[in-house]
């Protein structure tokens, strides 16, 4: 079994954007990287990979967790729903695509 346990964004403004995601998602900075009970984010200098394809996800527990995430961001009514998934896509200040998201 693989599990993944970093992403490395590139970004015009590393410091900036780390400060964005620990904020954001109540996360911890230190320099360019933010740390989570199960998450490192790594920002290093450079041209963001924002584009349609690209996105990485953060699960939560339950489909009311990701109503809760879908309200501080304003996406209600772009919450996608099946019997066993939930969830929806927002972008960061520099455009990457991230998913807010549970499943079975």
């Amino acid at each position: 079994m693989l599990k993944l346990c970093h992403i490395h964004l590139p970004s015009p403004d590393p410091a900036g954007l780390a400060r964005w995601y620990a904020q954001t998602f109540g996360l911890e900075q230190r320099d360019n990287f933010v740390i989570g009970d199960a998450a490192l984010l790594v920002f290093a200098q450079g041209k963001p990979l924002a584009n349609e394809l690209v996105h990485f996800g953060f699960h939560v527990a339950d489909r009311r967790e990701v109503a809760r995430w879908a309200a501080r961001f304003g996406a209600e009514a772009r919450i996608e729903t099946a019997p066993d998934y939930a969830g929806f896509k927002i972008r960061d200040p520099d455009g990457n695509c991230i998913e807010i998201y549970w499943d079975e």
